[in-house]
């Protein structure tokens, strides 16, 4: 529909990009688990925060009801920028060069093509060759060769104070 849309108007309205961050109403900034202190101001700092009922059920079901405990920390806006001046990562985000982590710092590069192949991804300049036979997270695939299935090159990298990755 939005390629129709295009078509017709020469815009997509549904091509975005999409970036995540904490949501807190504390004005307290602490997207790590280990250092959150909830996400409304009932949950400011207390020894007994985890326990406190955010929202009750209409009948007062304590099993339905929302604690504390169970509201996450939020996340990490992330942009590649080629470097860090507000040129770079203004540039970056205009071209939906973006993702989101909660809690931990991983480190995020994705790049679709046509013709990848999985060792590419152990390439000390893998980046370089993402850029030059696909395009980077955000962008756009040109019509696919006859026959051809997209490819991806994907590199994630942990926190360095966090736990391994499970999977991508």
């Amino acid at each position: 529909m939005g390629l129709q849309h295009e078509a017709r108007v020469g815009a997509n309205p549904f091509k975005f990009g999409m970036i995540g961050s904490t949501d807190a109403h504390t004005a307290l900034s602490a997207p790590g688990e280990e250092n959150f202190l909830g996400k409304v101001a009932p949950n400011e700092p207390s020894p007994r925060r985890w326990e406190e009922v955010l929202w009750k059920a209409a009948n007062d079901d304590p099993k339905l009801a929302t604690y504390g405990y169970s509201m996450g920390a939020g996340g990490y806006a992330a942009v590649w920028a080629r470097e860090n001046t507000r040129e770079a990562i203004f540039a970056a985000m205009q071209k939906k060069e973006v993702y989101a982590t909660t809690g931990t710092r991983i480190l995020v590069r994705v790049f679709g093509g046509w013709d990848f192949q999985p060792d590419e991804v152990n390439l000390p300049d893998f980046a370089d060759h993402g850029y030059a036979r696909g395009v980077p997270m955000g962008g756009d695939l040109s019509a696919a060769p006859a026959g051809k299935a997209p490819t991806f090159l994907i590199r994630a990298m942990r926190d360095v104070d966090g736990a391994n990755l499970d999977r991508v």
